[in-house]
């Protein structure tokens, strides 16, 4: 449990820095947060000789740009639709994740130390249908965030919206962490493995090449 805190920590730490001090304290206080947090997070990464990972930098880079646009712009207009452009970012930055050797979520999982000693041929694509299920998650969500942007007035809204994203979010990223197996079995069985093998025919004859990011 200790090496998974340190994982989130290492990997979201900026994010997370600037939504909980942004809820509580505002914007300006948040950046700040969050530049702090990525220093530490950098420091840490490099102390132990590790490579930033595309989850960190995309991370920072999306508390950079929208807290910019927050803080700049102040236009209550774009409060209602930064949740969508915000999921929609997340969606193509995994879907065009799931299409990399590896894997965006092979290669989080690599970092947390939960790739399997056995591993079967179809693994590759088992992570690759992860990382999609994670695109989906996003999209649709930006969806719903879209659909209750029209409807509801501000104060409603951002309820909504952070009822909806800790609830959905929650259990999808606690069955990723703690349900692989009963994953890997259901995808299995349903046919979504194989689904996703024939989109990448390669998975299963040439070995999985690490990125190299640093």
């Amino acid at each position: 449990m200790t090496h998974l805190l340190s994982f989130l920590f290492a990997e979201l730490g900026p994010l997370i820095a600037f939504s909980v001090v942004n809820a509580w304290l505002g914007l300006r206080s948040a950046i700040a947060a969050a530049m702090t947090c990525a220093l530490a997070c950098a420091i840490y990464k490099r102390r132990r000789r590790e490579s930033l990972s595309r989850l960190f930098r995309f991370s920072l880079l999306m508390t950079l740009v929208f807290g910019a646009i927050d803080f700049w712009l102040s236009r209550p207009a774009f409060i209602p639709y930064e949740a969508v452009v915000a999921n929609l970012a997340v969606a193509v930055f995994f879907a065009r994740g799931a299409a990399t050797s590896p894997p965006l979520v092979w290669e989080l999982a690599a970092q947390s130390g939960r790739i399997p000693r056995e591993r079967p041929a179809d693994l590759v694509s088992f992570f690759r249908a992860l990382t999609l299920l994670w695109a989906g998650y996003h999209l649709l969500k930006a969806g719903v965030y879209a659909w209750l942007a029209a409807r509801l007035p501000l104060e409603q809204l951002l309820v909504a919206r952070a009822a909806i994203g800790w609830v959905t979010f929650l259990p999808l990223l606690a069955a990723c962490l703690f349900a692989g197996p009963h994953l890997y079995r259901l995808f299995h069985r349903t046919g979504v493995t194989a689904l996703v093998a024939r989109w990448f025919p390669g998975d299963a004859q040439a070995p999985l090449v690490p990125r190299s990011d640093g």
